[in-house]
């Protein structure tokens, strides 16, 4: 036959149960032998017939129960449940063919309860207890009331007696001590199954230990006989490593040897090109100087030439006249721009800081450049030039111009250029803002450099020497204040912002 669905869970019920029960039928079959035993030498007409069926009945009964739980048909508390209320069932019968109240096999119901106190849980304690209660109460009462004829076996009880104080204090008493020991029992089972689950626990728990104390032994053999292979490796690394550093502090002193060596003709050449530098400055200065000299009168006569001091000139005559009056002009500021730088960057020339209002300045520098800011219309617009700096009044009007005249060069027609000051933390901003060519974020810190054109083209289509912002940060330098330039990009136009210290102001 095939297993139950009930099988697995069925096998330890049945174990313990099955036990139980083989033990309590080997009591009964002694038990009901000494009774009739006793009623035969006694001369009592004992009902050994009667008592030879149920007990068999209950044997039938018994064995086809516990066939059902051992194969898992059913589950094994309520069918064990089951065998118990046939039981006394059982018992309400033997104990009327046997005399009824005055019978001894009702002590037989504390078995019952004993059985279901170890083995079901708490509900299956509770309906024996009640099941037990109502087969004995029920088969008293049916002879208390002649409901059943009385068997007086042992000629104790007559009609009467059911009516004594006696007999209504034992039986309770009896019932009493049944519930009690019943409890007892399930409360013996309960503890037995905590251990039982807590020793199942702890069994669990001791094979993964032990499982897992012989995968790590296994486990630490393999990590030994690794490690041992690693040590060799480490081993031979380590003879390797040692050659290895040996041979690299060699060439590392060889190189700190040759990068001393190399350290001392820098330091000759810095000092060789700082020597350089300042006789350029110097010559520069020099050349600047004496190339302006001859200018300047150059200058002043061309200008007589043109106002017709020396004769009147046609209009040919006055082009040519304009034209190297241009000229000489466009070198003596290329001259003095040169002449300016050295002298900043030398520190021959020194700011003499008095008073000067920003706005008057720059109303100055727009009133020179009015005619190339309309020629080109340039929309120039100025916010919140109404601030006095502590400043070099000519370096000042020089830096402005220089900036309005660097965004009027690389802003096309019809452009916008912004001049704006406000004040942040401990200094003075002042931007020079247009929409002209821009510059390549890669080139922004260059544009301050000397001769520097954003690119070779510029030289000749804006003309100029790349000395203009130069002297810009040379002036700003000069003041104790800082310089940078900011640009999206090309054609995107460019923001020049120069800080002046606050302490400047007033």
């Amino acid at each position: 036959m095939k297993k139950g669905r009930y099988f697995e869970r069925n096998q330890e019920f049945f174990v313990i149960a099955q036990h139980l029960d083989v033990i309590v039928r080997k009591l009964l079959i002694p038990l009901f032998f000494v009774i009739a035993l006793a009623s035969y030498l006694y001369g009592i007409a004992y009902p050994i017939l009667a008592l030879a069926l149920i007990v068999l009945i209950f044997f039938i009964v018994s064995g086809a129960v516990f066939w059902v739980i051992k194969r898992g048909v059913f589950p094994a508390e309520p069918c064990y449940f089951v065998l118990l209320l046939i039981d006394c069932v059982f018992l309400a019968f033997a104990t009327y063919y046997t005399g009824g109240a005055e019978s001894f096999v009702p002590l037989v119901y504390i078995v019952v309860g004993v059985l279901g106190g170890l083995t079901l849980p708490l509900w299956g304690v509770v309906g024996v207890i009640v099941s037990v209660g109502v087969c004995y109460f029920v088969e008293l009462l049916l002879e208390m009331n002649s409901l059943l004829p009385s068997l007086g076996l042992f000629g104790i009880f007559i009609k009467e007696a059911y009516l004594s104080p006696y007999f209504r204090i034992v039986p309770l008493a009896y019932f009493v001590g049944f519930v009690a020991i019943t409890f007892l029992s399930y409360q013996v089972a309960e503890i037995l199954r905590k251990r039982r689950d807590r020793l199942l626990v702890l069994n669990r728990e001791l094979n993964i230990n032990s499982q897992l104390l012989k995968n790590n032994e296994v486990e630490l053999k393999m990590a030994n006989s690794e490690l041992d292979k690693k040590l060799s490796e480490l081993q031979k690394l380590k003879a390797n490593l040692e050659l290895l550093v040996e041979q690299r502090t060699k060439d590392l002193t060889d190189k700190v040897a040759a990068l001393d060596q190399s350290h001392d003709a820098m330091l000759h050449i810095m000092q060789d090109l700082r020597r350089s530098d300042k006789i350029k400055d110097e010559f520069l200065s020099v050349v600047s100087h004496e190339l302006r000299t001859p200018l300047t009168p150059l200058i002043d006569y061309l200008s007589l030439l043109k106002e017709g001091y020396t004769g009147k000139l046609n209009q040919k005559q006055k082009n040519i006249v304009e034209r190297m009056m241009v000229s000489a002009t466009r070198e003596l500021n290329m001259i003095d721009a040169l002449l300016n730088v050295s002298r900043l960057e030398t520190g021959v020339y020194l700011p003499k800081k008095i008073p000067v209002s920003v706005r008057k300045v720059v109303a100055d520098v727009v009133n020179e450049l009015k005619s190339l800011i309309d020629m080109k219309q340039i929309v120039l617009e100025q916010q919140n030039l109404d601030i006095t700096i502590m400043s070099d009044e000519s370096l000042l009007v020089r830096a402005i111009s220089q900036l309005l005249e660097n965004a009027l060069k690389f802003t096309p027609t019809g452009g916008k250029i912004w001049i704006r000051s406000e004040t942040v933390d401990n200094f003075i901003k002042l931007e020079v803002e247009d929409t002209g060519i821009g510059v390549e974020k890669n080139k922004l810190e260059k544009i301050f450099d000397k001769f520097f054109q954003v690119d070779s083209s510029a030289v000749r289509q804006y003309g100029g020497m790349g000395l203009g912002l130069t002297i810009v940060r040379q002036i700003v330098k000069a003041h104790g204040g800082k310089i940078f330039a900011e640009s999206p990009g090309l054609g995107k136009g460019t923001r020049i912002v120069v800080f002046l210290p606050i302490s400047m102001s007033k």
